[in-house]
């Protein structure tokens, strides 16, 4: 949810797009991506039906990146990527949509697995919906034959000094219910993620 290296929002372009029109300038806006679709291809990050007011419409993933990189000697369009900081509440809303619909999440899913993420004081914010998605994943039986939930799995990187304060943050969560590992992403990790354990 933070964005990627190869993600670019067009809603700047297309507002500078539309107030040109209207200043009968038909000349195309200048952005590396959006005046050069030519060459770097760029696609929607969504398909398929979707919100129409949806700020996910505006964002477009390009192919060759590489190019990117090397017709530019800087950024002057630069990716949409939220850097790590204690204010990306402020700057968060063009992938706001992530949360549409998250207040339901955990109910009706197979299995729920975090992986590598410690819930940091700079991203405290999604403490709530995290609460949410775990405890009605641990909690809702949703009384359906065929779906039946796994332990909530979990993955990250954690040596015995750090363990307290790991299990303090994520306080909200049944332990006895949950499949961990904590040595890192690897093969066991896996294996354990993909192992058919079932909910007490």
């Amino acid at each position: 949810m933070h964005g990627s290296i190869d993600w670019f929002d067009r809603t700047s372009f297309d507002n500078r797009l539309r107030f040109k029109q209207t200043s009968h300038d038909w000349q195309l806006p200048n952005h590396i991506i959006f005046s050069n679709q030519h060459v770097f291809l760029p696609e929607k990050i969504i398909s398929g039906p979707y919100f129409p007011d949806s700020s996910l419409q505006t964002i477009y993933r390009v192919r060759n990146l590489d190019t990117y990189f090397k017709t530019q000697n800087y950024v002057t369009d630069p990716p949409l990527i939220l850097s790590p900081s204690f204010s990306k509440i402020v700057y968060l809303n063009p992938l706001k949509e992530f949360w549409r619909g998250f207040y339901y999440s955990g109910t009706l899913q197979r299995m729920v697995a975090i992986i590598g993420f410690s819930l940091p004081e700079h991203d405290e914010y999604t403490k709530l919906p995290l609460f949410s998605l775990i405890h009605q994943f641990q909690n809702f039986d949703p009384k359906l034959p065929k779906l039946k939930k796994t332990k909530l799995k979990i993955v990250d990187l954690q040596d015995e000094e750090s363990m307290q304060a790991y299990k303090q943050r994520y306080s909200f969560v049944d332990w006895d219910r949950a499949d961990c590992c904590f040595e890192g992403f690897g093969q066991n990790a896996i294996n354990m993620m993909f192992k058919e354990s079932k909910s007490e």
